[in-house]
């Protein structure tokens, strides 16, 4: 099966970007915590600590797109530019979900958008398996949809497979069952 370096590079710049925004220490084995030989007090806040999983879905657009439509796009949207330099929908410090550009290294360079062409965007967002997830899911999908009837394109899962109305409606009952758990 060939995949071109477009896409290639393009899951360099997903996991990258998370990497980047996540900032996450390096775990160690140090960092392990036997519940069964905690205090009650530290077993609760082990416990309570939420679960979460990010969830990309990218657009390949049909045909490349101008920066000045991007914008347009962005800001009908109500989408904000952060300081991780991408665009982001809610507050920037808990997102409700975020849009990086699809092309290495991910994020966009404001001054120069009205200048460039975007071949796509990845969307992702946190789930914290609350019921809140469903909604926000559905809110980064409507998003997405207007963006792929704005500029034409294909819906791709993290592993670029293309997703099907089908496909977007099991990510929907699988989000649903995590936060009824």
């Amino acid at each position: 099966m060939y995949f071109s370096p477009f896409y290639l590079l393009s899951s360099i710049a997903g996991v990258s970007l998370i990497l980047l925004l996540t900032k996450r220490p390096k775990s160690n084995n140090n960092d392990f915590i036997d519940l069964n030989k905690t205090s009650p007090e530290k077993k609760n806040l082990v416990e309570a600590e939420p679960k979460t999983d990010i969830i990309f879905l990218y657009i390949a657009f049909s045909r490349p797109v101008h920066g000045n439509e991007l914008l347009h796009y962005i800001m009908s949207n109500q989408l904000q530019y952060g300081d991780q330099k991408v665009f982001y929908y809610g507050n920037e410090a808990s997102p409700i979900f975020s849009i990086a550009t699809l092309t290495p290294p991910g994020t966009f360079n404001l001054k120069d958008v009205p200048q460039q062409y975007f071949n796509g965007l990845t969307f992702f967002m946190e789930t914290k398996h609350v019921p809140e997830d469903l909604e926000n899911f559905d809110l980064m999908l409507e998003t997405l949809l207007e963006a792929k009837d704005q500029f034409g394109g294909t819906i791709k899962s993290r592993n670029k497979k293309e997703l099907t109305e089908s496909d977007l409606q099991i990510w929907r009952e699988h989000i649903n069952e995590a936060t009824n758990l």
